[in-house]
């Protein structure tokens, strides 16, 4: 099973709640854009679980595609088909944190001294945390602002999701 991250741009999705998450990033900066990120089992084939994080980021969604693959080639790993890629197997290499901090990461794991078989466990938000340290590093302008949902409500639907 594969587990994506996967990079979906909400404005092109016209009139929908998109829409509105992209009128907020042209308030904070009129050349910004709104992205989705969205980790876990994207494709549907496992557990079904994923986390989308918005953000909003002065980089079009090809530059942000473009910084990955920059810094994918300069760190010489790809951190999405490398990390975190197998159930229930949250761990990265030491040696490619090492990789990522001598290119500049500023990277905080909170159980690094846990080391088994040469890796560190890291949560979600670390996760996170690195996947966006690795477009820094791949465009150095890269500058971003998560947009926060200030109210969930759940509408139900639970039936919805079984086998």
């Amino acid at each position: 099973m594969k587990i994506l991250f996967v990079l979906s741009v909400l404005f092109c999705f016209g009139q929908s709640l998109a829409a509105g998450q992209n009128d907020f990033c042209k308030k904070i900066n009129s050349k910004w854009h709104s992205i989705s990120l969205v980790m876990g089992d994207y494709g549907g084939d496992g557990h079904a679980e994923t986390r989308e994080t918005i953000i909003c980021s002065n980089l079009t969604p090809t530059k942000f595609q473009a910084a990955y693959q920059q810094a994918s080639k300069q760190l010489g790993f790809d951190f999405i088909n490398e990390v975190a890629t197998e159930y229930e197997d949250s761990s990265m290499f030491v040696s490619r944190v090492k990789k990522l901090r001598e290119a500049g990461a500023e990277i905080v794991i909170e159980d690094e001294e846990y080391v088994s078989g040469g890796k560190v466990s890291l949560s979600q938000d670390e996760y996170l945390a690195i996947y966006l340290a690795i477009i820094k590093i791949g465009n150095a302008k890269f500058q971003y602002q998560k947009i926060e949902a200030k109210t969930q409500i759940d509408i139900g639907g639970y039936g919805l999701f079984s086998n």
